[in-house]
C-alpha cells in the first residue's frame, strides 16, 4: 500500500478489518462499526455530504441544523398504536433502549460544523426510524437493506463495503445469499423510488401513523427479510466465535 494517502490508508485498513470480521462472523457488529469508521475518510465523507445536499429538501434541513424537540419516552408510549411515536418507542423498548438514550448518545452538532458532520449525526439519530419505515429488521440483512438505501440516496460509502463483507460470507455459507440479495434489491428499490429519508422532521409529527408517513415519503415497505435465524445458527455452531 506504499504511496497511498494516509487518509485513504486508514479507510482501507478499517474497511479490510470490517470485511474480514464479517466474512468470518456474519453478525459481528464490532466489524460493522469498523466499516462505519472507515467511511469517515475526509474525501469520501465530504463527497457523500455534497451528494446528499444536492437534494434541496435535505439541504434546507441541514443548513437549518435542525434539532428536534426533546424526546420523551412516556409521551410517545401514550400516543395511539400505529403512530410513528408509539411504534418507535415500543420498538426501542423491545431492544432495551429508550428515546432518551438515543438523544444522550448523539449530542447536538455545533452550528459551525460541516454539513457532512451534521448528516452523520442525523443519520444515527433517525436510523431506527428508517428501519421501521422501510420494514427492515436489525439483522445483518436488515442493516444491509438500510445501508443500500443510504448509498442510493446519499452515496454513503458504508453500503458497498458491508455488501462486500456479507456477500463474502455467503461464499462460506451459501444459504446467506438469498436473504442478503433480497435485502439489497429492496433497499435499492426503496432508495430509488422514495423521497430522501433525510428530508423529513419526523419528530415534528410523532402522532402521524406510520402508514401515512410511508405514503408521504413514497415508501413501499420491504417484505419481511431477516438473517436472525442464520445468525443464531452460526453462533450455536461457533460457541467461541
Amino acid at each position: 500500500m506504499d504511496g497511498l494517502d494516509p487518509g485513504a490508508l486508514r479507510f482501507v485498513k478499517h474497511s479490510l478489518k470490517g470485511v474480514l470480521g464479517i466474512t468470518k462472523n456474519p453478525s459481528d457488529y464490532d466489524s460493522l462499526i469498523e466499516i462505519v469508521r472507515g467511511s469517515r475518510l475526509p474525501e469520501l465523507f465530504e463527497a457523500h455530504g455534497r451528494y446528499a445536499m444536492s437534494d434541496p429538501a435535505v439541504a434546507r434541513l441541514v443548513r437549518e441544523r435542525y434539532e428536534p424537540p426533546p424526546y420523551d419516552m412516556a409521551r410517545l408510549l401514550a400516543m395511539p398504536p400505529g403512530s410513528l411515536g408509539y411504534e418507535y418507542a415500543t420498538y426501542l423498548r423491545s431492544r432495551g433502549l429508550s428515546v432518551e438514550k438515543i438523544v444522550h448518545d448523539f449530542n447536538p452538532v455545533p452550528s459551525d460544523a460541516r454539513d457532512a458532520d451534521y448528516l452523520y449525526s442525523r443519520r444515527f439519530r433517525t436510523h431506527d426510524i428508517h428501519h421501521m419505515l422501510a420494514n427492515f429488521d436489525t439483522s445483518m440483512a436488515g442493516e444491509m437493506g438500510i445501508a443500500t438505501i443510504y448509498f442510493v440516496q446519499t452515496r454513503n460509502p458504508v453500503g458497498p463495503v458491508i455488501s462486500a463483507a456479507v456477500l463474502s460470507h455467503s461464499i462460506l455459507e451459501p444459504e446467506w445469499l438469498e436473504p442478503v440479495a433480497r435485502a439489497m434489491q429492496h433497499g435499492y428499490r426503496i432508495g430509488q423510488d422514495a423521497r430522501n429519508f433525510f428530508a423529513f422532521k419526523y419528530e415534528e409529527d410523532w402522532e402521524r401513523p406510520i402508514e401515512e408517513w410511508r405514503r408521504v415519503i413514497g415508501i413501499e415497505p420491504a417484505p419481511d427479510i431477516s438473517t436472525l435465524d442464520l445468525e443464531r445458527a452460526w453462533h450455536e455452531s461457533h460457541p467461541d466465535g
